[in-house]
């Protein structure tokens, strides 16, 4: 199955599988009075601590709040708030420049070199059966799991998940404990590391927006590189620390390598301010089976002149509609002349590894091969031909009166200022597979460097030819790399390579058996900024090497845009295209 998903003018084509929205729980008919709890990195004193109710991510005069004291120890009065209200929200916490840390021996954040910071908790978490209420701990590690349930509209139960596998953490480790009382060395170092990295990637969003500056989006900014970037960050923190020579703090390691140019650690500034936008201007869907049976729409090229085009431009665009359980996927429409012709569905090169089944052609599904379910919050499940599952969040923005630069879609030159008319609705699809994803494509095989007219059988072949010692580089989308020595059957390490030559760090691959299908994973972050989580993957079809994709269930992708049909007619209209086909 696949959905079509881009933002204009960008020509590949994206895939889609599953649409859904997950959201709060249950309430209680308990009334509880005070939430106390403690803000830990070290234990944070002089912080703002609120119940945020209308979950914009700033404390707000009518919302409970507190100043938190020695030791992290906090207080709200919360006896006016509705029990569903309350177990529906997050705790927020603002940790200003002259709050004191205690890892940071009585010193302030600034005279400690850190930069200023925000912390979430979900109140659900220290919410009893009974309604009854526990010590709250607010941390780094509670705050990526409130950001993926705000983000992805994910549970509380499966966001601590995503989380654990981003932080590379065991599968029953308690995000929400204090652990400083509890001494876990582990998560103080870790948590450490990320309060740096949040105040220091906030620092540069709020310093690249100038005189635009907006606390909230480079809030969000920052939970999204750390979502996105913690495995990259930990590792190029882990390795700066094993070459320091000066001894430097860990506030010292972490900034410089977050400014350190081409280096892996480094945020990509402007990106992550267009995803927190995202979220900041848009609202959550109430239901996505509702969006998805009205259907909606992407497009390609619109307002390119394909006759002068010196790359592939086709005019095209997608819609996506569903109806009494069943999905019509495939409805690619192309210009032919002056009238649009739907595309036939061809095949495809791209193979997916499903349980059970080995490599499965990832083509268009037919028309009622694609199933999908509502769930009680809003959301909804789909169920590919293939047999693969896929959730998906939507977002929407009413986008009357505003212009494509204004709603993010970053049109070509001179196309910046259309604007949108009444009645337009933009909607920002997230997607998450329930599994994880193996992807190759086999358009062509990976060839050997001698004289490239011979192809690679073998993963053990490939890994030997492009060993740190033959002083061979490989580049998959963009990544650079070598294989250092002393690797194993099941995995070993790679040197990362900037397009220049110079070492920029390492990554750990693996080797895998999926359904008895042999793939080899580098677990470095792809540069591009579209496919944020993906890691560069080869697997072997057919007695053959083909380059790949991996994304674990767990990554966070970027959002996509589609449009309903005003505003896809309306965009049609500007780069002078007919209208949309009536089905």
């Amino acid at each position: 199955m696949r959905l079509k998903l881009q933002a204009l003018p960008i020509l590949s084509l994206l895939s889609l599988a599953v649409l859904t929205a997950c959201g709060g729980g249950g309430g209680s008919s308990s009334a509880p009075t005070t939430f106390t709890g403690v803000v830990v990195d070290g234990y944070i004193e002089g912080a703002t601590v609120c119940l945020d109710l209308n979950a914009n991510q700033a404390c707000d005069a009518n919302e409970p709040n507190a100043t938190s004291k020695a030791g992290g120890t906090y207080s709200l009065d919360v006896s006016g708030v509705d029990a569903d209200k309350l177990k529906a929200a997050h705790l927020l916490t603002v940790v200003p420049i002259d709050a004191k840390d205690s890892d940071d021996k009585g010193l302030t954040l600034g005279k400690a070199g850190k930069q200023a910071f925000n912390l979430l908790a979900p109140a659900a978490a220290f919410v009893n059966s009974d309604g009854s209420l526990k010590s709250a701990v607010i941390s780094p590690l509670t705050t990526l799991v409130s950001h993926e349930m705000i983000s992805g509209g994910n549970t509380l139960e499966t966001s601590e998940k995503y989380v654990r596998s981003r932080l590379d953490l065991a599968g029953d480790t308690d995000l929400h404990q204090d652990f400083v009382a509890k001494d876990v060395t582990d998560l103080k170092s870790k948590a450490q590391m990320l309060a740096v990295a949040m105040g220091e990637v906030k620092a540069q969003v709020l310093e690249y927006q100038g005189k635009e500056q907006n606390e909230r989006d480079a809030f969000l900014a920052a939970l999204t590189y750390l979502q996105t970037q913690a495995a990259n960050l930990q590792k190029a923190y882990d390795d700066a620390k094993t070459a320091d020579t000066l001894k430097k703090t860990l506030v010292q390691l972490v900034a410089d390598e977050l400014k350190k140019e081409n280096g892996s650690a480094k945020p990509a500034i402007a990106n992550l301010v267009a995803e927190a936008k995202k979220m900041t201007s848009s609202t959550a869907a109430a239901s996505v089976v509702a969006v998805l049976e009205q259907g909606f729409y992407t497009a390609e090229a619109v307002f390119e002149d394909c006759s002068q085009a010196s790359y592939y431009c086709v005019h095209r665009y997608s819609q996506v509609q569903g109806s009494g359980g069943k999905i019509n996927l495939s409805r690619d429409y192309k210009l032919v002349g002056s009238s649009w012709q739907l595309e036939s569905n061809t095949s495809s090169t791209t193979w997916v590894l499903v349980d059970g089944k080995g490599w499965v052609q990832d083509s268009n599904c037919p028309d009622g091969t694609v199933t999908y379910v509502a769930d009680s919050t809003g959301g909804a499940t789909i169920k590919s031909c293939n047999g693969l599952t896929e959730k998906v969040t939507a977002r929407m923005v009413d986008a009357s009166g505003k212009t494509l630069k204004a709603l993010l879609l970053y049109p070509p030159e001179g196309h910046e200022g259309v604007t949108m008319p009444s009645g337009s609705v933009l909607y920002w699809i997230d997607l998450a597979r329930t599994q994880d994803e193996y992807q190759i494509y086999t358009g062509s095989k990976v060839m050997k460097p001698q004289n490239y007219t011979s192809a690679f059988s073998s993963l053990d072949d490939y890994i030997a030819t492009y060993s740190t010692t033959k002083k061979n580089k490989d580049n998959w989308d963009g990544l650079n790399f070598t294989f250092d020595e002393n690797g194993t059957s099941s995995g070993g390490k790679v040197t990362l390579w900037s397009n220049s030559g110079k070492t920029i760090g390492s990554a750990d691959y693996e080797r895998r058996k999926i359904s008895g299908q042999e793939v080899l994973i580098i677990k470095a972050t792809l540069p591009d900024a579209e496919r944020n989580g993906e890691w560069v993957m080869f697997g072997v079809k057919d007695g053959f090497v083909y380059n790949g994709n991996f994304r674990s269930a767990s990554a966070k992708k970027s959002s996509y845009p589609f449009f309903n049909k005003t505003m896809i007619n309306a965009i049609l209209n500007a780069g002078n295209k007919p209208e949309v086909l009536s089905n």
